[in-house]
C-alpha cells in the first residue's frame, strides 16, 4: 500500500512538472503561430511557478514574447500589457542570469539593441509629450513627461553601454529633457560629462552656463563655462551674448 501511495505521488509530481513544461513548450508554439495573447497567458503561469521560473529559456522566451507585444501593431495584442517593454527587458536580463551555459547569449544580444532603441524612442516620445505640455502652459504633467523621458534616455543608455556602446547623443537627449523637467543637478551632471568627452554641440555650454547662473547662482562657474565654451565655438553668438 505504501509503494503504491508512493507511485502514486511520484506520478503526480511528475505529470505536475510536465503540466509546468509544457505551458513553456505551448507559449513558444503560440508566439510562432502569431497568437499573442495565448503566448502571454502561458508565459505568464511558466515565470510564475518556481520549476519553470528558475529556467533560462523560459525568460528568453518571455523576453521574446513581451517585445513584440511592445512593437506590434495589431489592435489585438497592441494593449495586452502597459509594461510590456520593461517586462521584456527584465525578461532577458533574468535570462541572461540563468544561462550559465550560454545556450540564449547570442539570441539574447541581437534582441538587447532593439531593446535600446525602443527605450530611445519611448524617450523621444515622453519628450515630445512634454514640450505638447508645455506649449499648453501645463507645468505639472511637462514635468512629470520630461521625467519619464529621461528615465527613458537613461535606461536606453545603459543597454548600449552595457553592449559595449557609449552613446553621446543620448546623454545628450538625457540633459536636455532634464533641464527641461527643472531637474538641474542631473541636467548638470550629464552636460559636465558630455563637455569631458568633447561632445561637438555649442548648446551645452550655453545650458550648462544658464543653470550655473540662474539655477544655481554660481557666477564663477557660469563665466568659466562660457569662457570654454567660447574657446571652442569662438563663432556662436549664444555663448558669445551670454558670456558678455
Amino acid at each position: 500500500m505504501k509503494k503504491l501511495a508512493f507511485l502514486i505521488g511520484l506520478l503526480v509530481i511528475v505529470s505536475f512538472g510536465f503540466s509546468q513544461n509544457s505551458k513553456v513548450v505551448s507559449a513558444y508554439n503560440y508566439h510562432n503561430n502569431g497568437k499573442l495573447d495565448k503566448a502571454k497567458e502561458n508565459i505568464d503561469a511558466a515565470t510564475a511557478n518556481p520549476k519553470t521560473a528558475s529556467n533560462a529559456k523560459t525568460w528568453y522566451y518571455r523576453g521574446n514574447i513581451y517585445i513584440d507585444i511592445y512593437r506590434t501593431q495589431d489592435s489585438l495584442y497592441k494593449d495586452l500589457d502597459p509594461d510590456a517593454l520593461p517586462k521584456a527587458y527584465e525578461a532577458y536580463t533574468k535570462a541572461t542570469e540563468l544561462d550559465t551555459k550560454k545556450q540564449y547569449m547570442v539570441d539574447i544580444l541581437t534582441y538587447m539593441p532593439i531593446i535600446g532603441e525602443s527605450y530611445f524612442n519611448l524617450g523621444a516620445k515622453k519628450y515630445n509629450e512634454g514640450m505638447n505640455a508645455l506649449n499648453a502652459q501645463d507645468s505639472v504633467k511637462s514635468r512629470e513627461e520630461f521625467k519619464n523621458s529621461v528615465i527613458s534616455f537613461e535606461t536606453a543608455y545603459k543597454i548600449y553601454k552595457d553592449l559595449g556602446r557609449i552613446d553621446t547623443t543620448t546623454i545628450y537627449y538625457v540633459s536636455i529633457a532634464a533641464e527641461l523637467g527643472e531637474d538641474y543637478d542631473k541636467a548638470i551632471t550629464n552636460l559636465e560629462t558630455l563637455m569631458e568627452m568633447n561632445y561637438p554641440e555649442a548648446s551645452i555650454y550655453s545650458s550648462a552656463g544658464s543653470i550655473y547662473y540662474t539655477q544655481l547662482k554660481d557666477t564663477v562657474k557660469a563665466t568659466a563655462t562660457y569662457a570654454a565654451g567660447r574657446e571652442k565655438f569662438p563663432a556662436d553668438l549664444n555663448l558669445l551674448l551670454n558670456e558678455t
